[in-house]
């Protein structure tokens, strides 16, 4: 397929902040377009999604969807249809559908496709949204799919394409990475023999911190130390109860942290106790960085993490199982090196920014007709 074959694409994000789903859309877009596509981000003025994506010499349109129901956004975005020819508008997040449609209604000429994604698995609110103004849905897991289906989407219409990621800028064991992990373990105070557990996540309520921290209370002191890279609403409380748990010593928030790949590198392993997940791309990240996981059976994470072979599952909310989980990893450094090797073969070839790139343009293909 020559590129003149290939569509141009709007990529519509309507947050202004940046999290990991803003991560996908910016990833997506390079890949594409090192295939040959023409992508458009289109997002709010002044977002972090808006500025990282002009750093990558990616056009850009600033473009604010006010809420789900806003004709004025909704107009904004038919005039760059027009403006640009696009022939898909690929709606990010939940807000986005509705607007897309209504852009693709105003922009007139041969109608734009509408592809939503669906990055979650949250039980599905208006549901009528997917069903009536997409042409096709992405879900990036089997569990998101599953919701959408209950929800009564039509599963013909869904499209199951995995989020993906770059593999890690220095692999696992190289000598740049050796020395990159012995740097930031000093940096971090961290012994040569203590154990460092890292959740990169943010700090909200679905991603279950208060599990993390109840497991780290029960493991028996010289406890791993925790390092938690992420920010939100949440912080503030985490400290608290962390205080409270009498785990001061044993806990560090690292805040919003722009590349963790020198986490990753310094730590032994990959906790994360989210309550509900659509993939969890901080957890394709780390199996890529070759860290054995502990994981909750929340969503898409169970298929990220295949247990007893790249990680350890454990129940949603049990603090007990996760204290097991990590201390069984944390004392057995052969169980480890063998998770870490197998998650990394597996997340390379499952979770690859190619393969996701290349599925989602196969879905581009068969609404357009191209070959």
């Amino acid at each position: 397929m020559s590129p003149k074959d290939i569509p141009t694409v709007i990529h519509l994000g309507t947050a202004a902040t940046w999290r990991g789903g803003e991560n996908q859309i910016l990833l997506l877009c390079i890949r594409l377009r090192d295939r040959g596509v023409r992508c458009i981000v289109a997002a709010p003025p002044g977002s972090v999604l808006l500025a990282r994506a002009s750093e990558e010499g990616i056009e850009t349109e600033a473009l604010r969807i006010a809420c789900e129901c806003d004709p004025i956004g909704a107009a904004r975005l038919a005039r760059a249809v027009r403006r640009c020819g696009a022939r898909i508008i690929h709606a990010h997040d939940a807000r986005g559908v509705l607007p897309a449609r209504a852009a693709a209604i105003f922009a007139g000429g041969a109608r734009a496709k509408v592809v939503a994604h669906r990055r979650t698995a949250f039980d599905v609110r208006g549901a009528w949204k997917y069903r009536l103004c997409t042409d096709a849905v992405i879900a990036i897991s089997r569990a998101s799919r599953d919701g959408l289906t209950r929800a009564g989407v039509p599963e013909a219409k869904i499209r199951v394409v995995y989020s993906g990621l770059p593999s890690p800028p220095r692999p696992p064991g190289s000598p740049g990475a050796v020395r990159a992990r012995e740097r930031i373990r000093k940096a971090l105070g961290l012994r040569g023999d203590r154990i460092a557990v890292l959740c990169v996540a943010g700090l909200t309520e679905e991603k279950g911190h208060s599990t993390l921290f109840r497991a780290m209370h029960l493991i028996p002191p010289p406890r791993p130390l925790l390092l938690l890279a992420g920010t939100g609403e949440l912080e503030g409380r985490l400290r608290e109860e962390a205080e409270e748990a009498g785990l001061a010593e044993d806990v560090r928030f690292l805040g919003f942290r722009r590349r963790v790949s020198n986490l990753m590198l310094a730590s032994d392993i990959f906790a994360i106790t989210s309550l509900s997940e659509g993939l969890c791309t901080s957890l394709i990240d780390a199996q890529m960085h070759g860290l054995p996981a502990v994981a909750t059976c929340a969503g898409g994470m169970s298929e990220v993490v295949e247990g007893e072979h790249t990680g350890l599952l454990v129940p949603v909310g049990d603090a007990g199982a996760v204290a097991a989980a990590i201390s069984r990893l944390a004392s057995d450094s052969g169980l480890r090196r063998r998770m870490g090797a197998a998650g990394m073969e597996r997340a390379s070839r499952l979770f690859s920014a190619d393969a996701m790139a290349g599925g989602v343009l196969e879905v581009y293909r068969e609404l357009t007709g191209r070959p």
